[in-house]
Protein backbone atom coordinates (compact mmCIF):
# COMPACT_ATOMS: atom_id res chain seq x y z
CA UNK A 1 0.00 0.00 0.00
CA UNK A 2 1.22 3.46 -0.80
CA UNK A 3 0.11 6.80 0.51
CA UNK A 4 0.92 9.61 -1.87
CA UNK A 5 0.55 13.36 -2.28
CA UNK A 6 -2.51 13.95 -4.44
CA UNK A 7 -2.84 17.63 -3.67
CA UNK A 8 -3.33 18.63 -7.32
CA UNK A 9 -4.55 17.03 -10.54
CA UNK A 10 -1.06 16.52 -11.98
CA UNK A 11 0.07 14.61 -8.89
CA UNK A 12 -3.11 12.53 -8.87
CA UNK A 13 -2.60 11.58 -12.52
CA UNK A 14 1.03 10.66 -11.81
CA UNK A 15 -0.04 8.41 -8.93
CA UNK A 16 -2.75 6.78 -11.04
CA UNK A 17 -0.26 5.92 -13.80
CA UNK A 18 1.21 3.19 -11.60
CA UNK A 19 -1.80 2.31 -9.41
CA UNK A 20 -3.75 -0.93 -9.62
CA UNK A 21 -6.18 0.06 -6.86
CA UNK A 22 -7.53 3.38 -5.59
CA UNK A 23 -9.41 3.98 -2.36
CA UNK A 24 -11.01 7.44 -2.22
CA UNK A 25 -11.75 8.53 1.32
CA UNK A 26 -12.05 12.29 1.13
CA UNK A 27 -14.23 14.87 2.79
CA UNK A 28 -17.98 14.55 2.12
CA UNK A 29 -19.03 16.27 -1.07
CA UNK A 30 -15.52 16.56 -2.53
CA UNK A 31 -14.68 14.95 -5.88
CA UNK A 32 -11.16 13.51 -5.65
CA UNK A 33 -10.77 11.90 -9.07
CA UNK A 34 -12.33 12.82 -12.40
CA UNK A 35 -13.64 10.38 -15.03
CA UNK A 36 -10.76 11.44 -17.26
CA UNK A 37 -8.14 10.62 -14.64
CA UNK A 38 -9.68 7.20 -14.03
CA UNK A 39 -9.98 6.47 -17.77
CA UNK A 40 -6.30 7.34 -18.33
CA UNK A 41 -5.11 5.05 -15.52
CA UNK A 42 -4.21 2.06 -17.68
CA UNK A 43 -3.06 -0.23 -14.84
CA UNK A 44 -6.07 0.51 -12.60
CA UNK A 45 -8.07 -2.61 -11.74
CA UNK A 46 -10.39 -1.35 -9.00
CA UNK A 47 -11.55 2.00 -7.63
CA UNK A 48 -13.44 2.26 -4.35
CA UNK A 49 -15.09 5.33 -2.87
CA UNK A 50 -16.49 5.65 0.67
CA UNK A 51 -18.12 9.03 0.06
CA UNK A 52 -21.92 8.69 -0.10
CA UNK A 53 -22.55 12.45 -0.23
CA UNK A 54 -22.83 13.93 -3.75
CA UNK A 55 -20.72 14.47 -5.66
CA UNK A 56 -18.98 11.13 -5.33
CA UNK A 57 -15.27 11.11 -4.60
CA UNK A 58 -14.69 9.38 -7.93
CA UNK A 59 -16.65 10.99 -10.74
CA UNK A 60 -19.05 8.56 -12.40
CA UNK A 61 -18.93 6.00 -9.58
CA UNK A 62 -22.41 5.49 -8.18
CA UNK A 63 -22.84 4.98 -4.42
CA UNK A 64 -24.41 1.56 -4.96
CA UNK A 65 -21.85 0.34 -7.53
CA UNK A 66 -20.63 -3.15 -6.76
CA UNK A 67 -18.10 -4.11 -9.39
CA UNK A 68 -19.46 -2.00 -12.26
CA UNK A 69 -17.02 -1.14 -15.02
CA UNK A 70 -15.77 2.44 -15.10
CA UNK A 71 -14.39 4.29 -18.11
CA UNK A 72 -10.97 2.82 -18.75
CA UNK A 73 -12.01 -0.67 -17.66
CA UNK A 74 -11.44 -0.56 -13.89
CA UNK A 75 -14.16 -1.94 -11.64
CA UNK A 76 -15.88 0.43 -9.23
CA UNK A 77 -17.18 -0.14 -5.71
CA UNK A 78 -19.33 2.58 -4.16
CA UNK A 79 -19.97 3.69 -0.60
CA UNK A 80 -23.19 1.74 -0.07
CA UNK A 81 -21.64 -1.53 -1.27
CA UNK A 82 -18.68 -0.96 1.06
CA UNK A 83 -20.99 0.06 3.89
CA UNK A 84 -23.11 -3.04 3.48
CA UNK A 85 -20.13 -5.35 3.87
CA UNK A 86 -18.86 -3.26 6.79
CA UNK A 87 -22.24 -3.38 8.54
CA UNK A 88 -22.66 -7.14 8.06
CA UNK A 89 -19.14 -7.79 9.33
CA UNK A 90 -19.58 -5.58 12.40
CA UNK A 91 -22.96 -7.15 13.14
CA UNK A 92 -21.47 -10.65 12.82
CA UNK A 93 -18.64 -9.83 15.22
CA UNK A 94 -21.04 -8.26 17.75
CA UNK A 95 -23.26 -11.32 17.49
CA UNK A 96 -20.27 -13.58 18.22
CA UNK A 97 -19.34 -11.40 21.22
CA UNK A 98 -22.81 -11.43 22.74
CA UNK A 99 -23.25 -15.18 22.36
CA UNK A 100 -19.77 -16.17 23.57
CA UNK A 101 -19.60 -18.08 26.83
CA UNK A 102 -16.44 -16.20 27.88
CA UNK A 103 -15.19 -12.69 27.06
CA UNK A 104 -13.61 -12.49 23.59
CA UNK A 105 -11.52 -9.96 21.68
CA UNK A 106 -11.48 -9.49 17.93
CA UNK A 107 -9.17 -7.47 15.72
CA UNK A 108 -8.93 -6.59 12.03
CA UNK A 109 -7.81 -10.11 11.13
CA UNK A 110 -11.00 -11.55 12.58
CA UNK A 111 -13.06 -8.91 10.78
CA UNK A 112 -11.32 -9.72 7.49
CA UNK A 113 -11.86 -13.47 7.95
CA UNK A 114 -15.57 -12.95 8.70
CA UNK A 115 -16.02 -10.57 5.75
CA UNK A 116 -14.48 -13.22 3.48
CA UNK A 117 -16.70 -15.90 5.01
CA UNK A 118 -19.79 -13.77 4.43
CA UNK A 119 -18.90 -12.48 0.95
CA UNK A 120 -16.38 -14.89 -0.51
Amino acid sequence: MCVADGSDDARKSEILNSAEAVFAAGRAGVQILSKTQVAQAKRLLIAADVNAVPPSGIEGLEVNANGEELSGGALGVGALAIGGIKYQTEFGLFQKMTTAAKPVQYDFRDAFALARELHG
